[in-house]
């Protein structure tokens, strides 16, 4: 009997990020093939092969590697795919939440959710004049506060200052330069925690919580990256951790709830949604990863949990991804008596 295996084509920038991921879906009976962001050829003439599953995994720290044109690579490509009506996982609108805080910050205020209060510039006379007014303000002019480029990525570009007259000195000795691939850069409400919560989500439901200890002026919190192995320094705990009891709460409940209703908005299938918890209790939603979606590994493995390439794979087999039908063998020509 001939039988075709699912196929699924990844687009991605970062090759060594998904190296897991494909070795899982391979694992699990798919053809796996890769469209290199930065190194794409298509035809507008030529037809896509509607029978594959296409799934969006760009990154935007692409840009801070180098690789700037992916982005326009990912849009224009997802376009084509969805004009010719084919299953793209994360597709534009998950790119246009991905590649933009603003994005994200309407969307979570859209389902009643926290973001960080924060203020849009766009060049740097905008940028002064937005400083000294955040230091006019009784309720910010103390506190700290992040620069940070709209359109980030693995905590590229972000800036801590205990006040905005800090900032402002910087800018104005020119210390201070900044830039974002889009030209936007927010000055936010800094929100301190001693974690952060990365809700991972597959099918548009919560997969697991990971709970992630933050570090003084560091903001790269992407899994993939940083204790990969779970080593830490000597007498503290793994970076890492998944929270097995998330959600334990009513509130923990309302955030997942509110969340899964956000991505179902936006059409966005897998993601990782980074929350803390302040001194109040209350929930922040800090970062929306919609399209490049790592797992830590080693923190899975710690704990009693489906693994994230896992799900993926076992979420795609049931909905829509899976092997075509068996196909009768052709049947032999007519007797010709």
């Amino acid at each position: 009997m001939y039988r075709c295996m699912p196929r699924i084509c990844i687009l991605n920038e970062q090759a060594e990020w998904d190296r897991a991921l494909i070795s899982e879906l391979e694992r699990q009976g798919f053809e796996c093939d890769v469209w290199p962001l930065c190194n794409l050829h298509l035809s507008m003439l030529r037809q896509p092969q509607q029978s594959t599953v296409f799934l969006n995994r760009y990154s935007p720290s692409s840009f801070w590697r180098g690789n700037g044109t992916a982005q326009g690579a990912a849009h224009s490509a997802i376009t084509w795919l969805e004009a010719h009506g084919c299953t793209v996982i994360n597709g534009r609108q998950a790119l246009e939440l991905e590649v933009s805080k603003v994005a994200q910050a309407l969307a979570c205020r859209s389902v009643g959710l926290r973001f960080p209060y924060t203020e849009l510039v766009s060049g740097r006379e905008a940028l002064l004049r937005a400083t000294e007014g955040w230091g006019r303000s009784i309720s910010r002019q103390s506190s700290p506060l992040v620069l940070k480029p709209n359109c980030g990525g693995s905590g590229n570009g972000v800036k801590r200052y205990d006040t905005s007259q800090q900032l402002l000195e910087a800018l104005q000795q020119q210390k201070e330069k900044v830039s974002s691939p889009d030209g936007i850069l927010l000055l936010q409400q800094f929100i301190a925690s001693a974690f952060i919560h990365r809700l991972e989500f597959v099918g548009g439901k919560l997969l697991y919580a990971v709970k992630i200890r933050t570090e003084q002026g560091k903001f790269n919190h992407c899994p993939c990256e940083q204790d990969v192995s779970g080593a830490c320094q000597l007498g503290q705990p793994p970076k890492f951790a998944i929270d097995e009891a998330f959600p334990a709460s009513e509130g923990e409940m309302l955030l997942v709830q509110a969340l899964e209703r956000m991505l179902r908005s936006y059409n966005v299938d897998i993601a990782g949604i980074e929350a803390i918890r302040d001194a109040r209790e209350r929930w922040w939603i800090i970062d929306c990863n919609c399209c490049n979606t790592n797992y830590n590994l080693a923190a899975e493995a710690r704990a009693t949990v489906s693994g994230g390439n896992a799900a993926i794979a076992q979420w795609l087999l049931a909905n829509g991804a899976r092997a075509p039908p068996a196909a009768a063998p052709p049947a032999p020509p007519p007797d010709r008596d």
